[in-house]
């Protein structure tokens, strides 16, 4: 439908550029990078000749974000961090808070804590600022595991605590069953195996319901590795099988892969 619409519009249009980015983003989210890539860098180029500056600041994000699909974490901040600026410059709040958000995720996975809670904690403030901005639940999953991370579990569990609900009241089944996820691993840390089986009976049971397979056998075998340290040999073989049952049924192959190792783990034992 993109392409479609393109052959309609000037090529020089604001509504071309717009309809330039949709399509890199639907290549993006189809897994196909090397496509989304050349999208993202032509419209950059293009946005760049013609002075549309705000066009090149989300541009520039979207080949951050392509970069560290491919692995490349450092071509990736060096993206987002020319995204920043420019949006910075520009005033655009919203390209501001998403290079944030992604820049303290990076920080985050290169050990520098202190960076990304700053960053993360910046890009909060902002979408807060713009008052009912969807995008608060995707940050506040993140620092809800960066605090997990810091074994900062008080604010972790309430990072994902807010995040379960705004994503609840969206209407965000993907994003409350991640919140659910993290409340439970947080739980667990906290030597909390109650309110950790809690948690993922109930993300479980929204995920069955809704017939997603994925999401069954994400919180089957996080079940199994709570009955595991709680030395329940027999629940946990019962959660880990049916992760790898729904993962079967799926053809979810990340997922089986996962389930036999843990299967093969509770074995040795």
């Amino acid at each position: 439908l993109c392409r479609e619409v393109l052959t309609q519009l000037p090529g020089d249009s604001a509504a071309a550029s717009a309809f330039r980015h949709q399509l890199g983003i639907c290549a993006r989210r189809r897994g196909r990078i090397s496509e989304a890539r050349v999208v993202f860098h032509d419209a950059a180029v293009a946005e760049e000749a013609r002075g549309e500056r705000a066009a090149l600041a989300r541009s520039w994000g979207e080949l951050g974000v392509l970069a560290a699909l491919d692995g490349d974490l450092e071509g990736a901040e060096g993206w987002f961090e020319r995204s920043l600026a420019l949006a910075v410059e520009l005033g655009d709040r919203e390209v501001e808070a998403t290079n944030l958000h992604h820049l303290g995720v990076l920080a985050r996975h290169r050990g520098d804590e202190q960076t990304a809670a700053s960053r993360i904690e910046r890009a909060l403030a902002i979408r807060e600022e713009r008052g009912s901005d969807p995008e608060i639940v995707g940050v506040l999953l993140s620092l809800g595991a960066l605090e997990r991370a810091r074994h900062r579990f008080d604010a972790a569990q309430a990072a994902l605590t807010r995040a379960l609900l705004l994503a609840r009241a969206q209407g965000d089944a993907t994003r409350a069953h991640r919140a659910a996820i993290g409340l439970a691993r947080t739980a667990a840390e906290r030597d909390q195996p109650e309110e950790a089986v809690r948690h993922l009976e109930a993300a479980l049971a929204a995920a069955a319901a809704r017939g997603d397979r994925v999401q069954v056998s994400e919180a089957a075998a996080e079940l199994g590795r709570v009955a595991e340290l709680r030395g329940d040999a027999d629940e946990a073989w019962r959660s880990f099988r049916r992760a790898l049952e729904a993962s079967e049924r799926d053809g979810e192959r990340e997922g089986m892969i996962a389930a036999y190792l843990d299967l093969a783990r509770l074995d040795r034992r």
